[in-house]
C-alpha cells in the first residue's frame, strides 16, 4: 500500500488471507484497503464479519462507526 501498488497490497493479501483464513487482524486490513480503494460495502460486510465472529475487535467497530 505504501508504494501505491493497490494490487499488489491485494495479491499479497490474499495469500496471507488464504494462510490465516480466520485472523482478524487480516481481515480488518483487507477492510482498510477496501476502504483506501473506495469499496465502502465490501469493508463493511468485512467488518461486520470480524465484530460478529469476535465482539473484543475495537479496531472492526471503530472503522465501522468511520464508515458511518
Amino acid at each position: 500500500i505504501s508504494e501505491r501498488n493497490v494490487e499488489a497490497a491485494r495479491a499479497r493479501l490474499a495469500a496471507w488471507r488464504e494462510a490465516a483464513p480466520s485472523d482478524p487482524a487480516l481481515k480488518v486490513l483487507a477492510a482498510r484497503l477496501d476502504i483506501l480503494t473506495g469499496d465502502v460495502a465490501s469493508a463493511e460486510q468485512t467488518l461486520r464479519e470480524v465484530v460478529t465472529a469476535d465482539a473484543s475487535q475495537l479496531e472492526a467497530y471503530d472503522l465501522l462507526g468511520r464508515l458511518y
